[in-house]
């Protein structure tokens, strides 16, 4: 199991170090990086962007396992044409670009939760999760070129209610550069995770857990963490504080 702990920002090379260190003392053994937005200068061009002294050790050397940042989120790709979807996409994309060249594969996730600003007009469920499907149908298409995976993370709310819809969502784009981030916390809100969980199977790319402030990080999850473990899941495991 790849434990991989949430970290902000990082626009400096030595955030991330600090990060790094403390996610290794902690027993994580990769990062999930919430970016701001426009990325961070070394990520955008690691090898030019820096000072001689802060390239070694590469700012690499932690693993980066995966990548998310405001305004790529679900609403905003759900929302009908105009700016708000057309910078959703342009966003992934170029997320899709920047985890391209790790040397490790990194996963580029859908955000589950829209800013308030980019929050979604109001339109009907069957409009919305049209322009899903459409936005993430235009979206494989770059993941597949740059062979690297996208993840959607199911909403506490409002869209993909259901197990059942999001497997016929990642079915119907029909992919295998997209899949699903499970949001165990936001699974429990309508059912079972072990059951979302089971009903998506290996269209699961990760799986993000809410860690409690005190007790082992696993423990409110163990069960579930066995049925990840038995089926054989190989994404990173994200834990994610509150």
């Amino acid at each position: 199991m790849l434990r991989c702990l949430t970290v902000n920002a990082c626009q400096r090379v030595v955030d991330l170090a600090a990060h790094s260190a403390q996610a290794a003392a902690a027993g994580y053994a990769a990062l999930e990086l919430l970016l701001d937005w426009p990325p961070p200068p070394w990520l955008l061009d690691p090898d030019d962007s820096l000072p001689p002294p802060a390239r070694q050790p590469s700012p690499h050397a932690f693993p980066i396992a995966a990548l998310t940042a405001p305004g790529c989120d679900l609403f905003s790709l759900a929302a009908p044409d105009g700016p708000t979807r057309r910078d959703a996409l342009a966003r992934l994309t170029e997320l899709l670009r920047l985890a391209r060249p790790a040397a490790t594969t990194r996963l580029v996730i859908i955000s589950p939760v829209a800013p308030r600003q980019n929050a979604a007009p109001c339109q009907s469920y069957e409009s919305a999760l049209q322009q899903l499907f459409y936005a993430l149908r235009e979206l494989a298409d770059h993941a597949e070129d740059l062979a690297t995976p996208l993840a959607i993370e199911n909403p506490p709310a409002r869209l993909l209610l259901s197990p059942l819809e999001l497997r016929d969502l990642i079915d119907a784009v029909n992919s295998p550069c997209v899949g699903v981030c499970l949001n165990a916390a936001h699974a429990r809100r309508l059912g079972d995770p072990a059951d979302w969980l089971e009903i998506l199977d290996r269209r699961v790319f990760a799986l993000r857990l809410s860690p409690p402030a005190v007790a082992p990080a696993e423990q409110p999850w163990a069960a579930l963490l066995q049925v990840w473990e038995q089926r054989g899941l190989a994404g990173p495991v994200i834990f994610t504080p509150p």
